[in-house]
């Protein structure tokens, strides 16, 4: 479990960090460096390699611009990035390749249903999982593949609405099992539900609860910890992901005794 980043220039010492730290997964986001079009093809080799030694490879993009713009230029040049996201998961040897769908989600269903078309056809000849991060179960079941699901972010679902709770939490897990291709994971403090924090800053979701929730299900995918940023080298980071990955651990060893 790894929030993950890469730079041009560090990218070696930062990738083989968390490999050395004993993490098994780790997540690129290539719109953090310019999109998926500012790794020509020499970085993707050289990044390919660095990431061979992990045990899951996952590639993750928020929102690629507006897949369902009036403007045809522009709908196209959103929908062309979602495209190069998942080719560039499929040159990094990735295990999973997910994305923000277009927004909003209810008013353009059918725009996002064709875009994970055209990505399912993108990856036919790979072993690649694709997903949208989204909790809407109808979707995936539109693009009717059994390779495109969804990523379930636990701290976002938690931030659906002020009243939702651990146990609202699990119902959606139980919903969405079947589709689930990832999580994301990161604490969520109280009042206001601030988002992406470590672990030790989270008040309001039990861990406990949705870790053994997870092992149930038997869950082999990525489970990755979206911590902030803190800090310019990642070094402050990776503490915080180390800290909230050993949390994690101990709560599943708490809930199987």
């Amino acid at each position: 479990m790894s929030r993950r980043s890469a730079s041009r220039d560090s990218a070696p010492r930062r990738v083989s960090r968390p490999l050395e730290l004993g993490f098994g997964a780790f997540e690129l986001t290539p719109i953090t460096y310019g999109g998926p079009e500012a790794f020509d093809k020499d970085r993707r080799e050289r990044l390919r390699d660095l990431l061979a030694p992990f045990h899951l490879v996952t590639v993750h993009s928020s929102s690629m611009g507006s897949i369902g713009d009036a403007d045809p230029a522009k709908r196209e040049a959103a929908q062309e990035r979602y495209r190069a996201l998942v080719r560039l998961a499929i040159d990094l040897d990735a295990d999973v390749v997910t994305a923000h769908p277009g927004q909003p989600e209810p008013s353009i269903f059918d725009v996002n249903v064709e875009m994970g078309k055209k990505m399912v056809s993108l990856a036919e000849e790979s072993g690649l999982a694709l997903g949208f991060e989204l909790f809407d179960v109808k979707v995936a079941q539109a693009i009717g593949s059994g390779r495109f699901g969804a990523l379930f972010d636990v701290g976002h679902a938690s931030r659906r609405a002020l009243e939702v709770d651990t146990d609202d939490v699990l119902a959606m897990i139980d919903e969405m099992e079947s589709q689930i291709v990832q999580f994301h994971l990161h604490g969520v403090g109280a009042p206001d539900k601030m988002d992406h924090l470590p672990l030790a800053q989270n008040t309001w979701l039990d861990y406990e609860r949705i870790m053994k929730r997870i092992a149930e299900m038997s869950f082999a995918g990525p489970l990755i910890l979206e911590i902030g940023i803190r800090g310019n080298d990642g070094v402050e980071n990776l503490k915080d992901c180390v800290v909230a990955r050993d949390v994690l651990l101990r709560g599943m060893e708490k809930r199987s005794t």
